[in-house]
């Protein structure tokens, strides 16, 4: 099961890079396919926003993200951002995020790699 904090810092990261709220982002959420992979399993109502489509070979598009790496302090975080749209286009992101009081609060995104 996904951390209250992991959960948390995914919804900021929708919220401000796919559009996520009420409505589940138009990009189809894909899990690491690895059984023992980083799977986000996580109470989106409670956390204010619809729940992501689980995304298969016929998604026209779609996003992932890794697990979030804290610092010691477990006060700032950076995840990989992963999207991509069918038939040939991938980019990666690097997030990083902060936590202010109770809240994560996304820093921003900065591209890593577009095929």
């Amino acid at each position: 099961m996904s951390s209250p904090d992991d959960c948390a810092i995914a919804v900021e990261i929708g919220k401000a890079e796919l559009g996520w709220g009420a409505a589940p982002p138009k990009p189809a959420y894909f899990p690491d396919p690895d059984p023992g992979g980083y799977q986000l399993r996580c109470n989106w109502r409670a956390l204010g926003v619809a729940p992501p489509a689980t995304g298969t070979e016929r998604s026209p598009s779609g996003f992932s993200l890794s697990a979030p790496a804290y610092d010691v302090l477990h006060t700032h975080a950076t995840v990989e951002l992963s999207r991509f749209m069918r038939p040939s286009f991938a980019q990666i992101e690097e997030c990083k995020l902060e936590k202010r009081g109770v809240r994560w609060k996304l820093l921003g995104c900065r591209t890593k790699v577009i095929t």
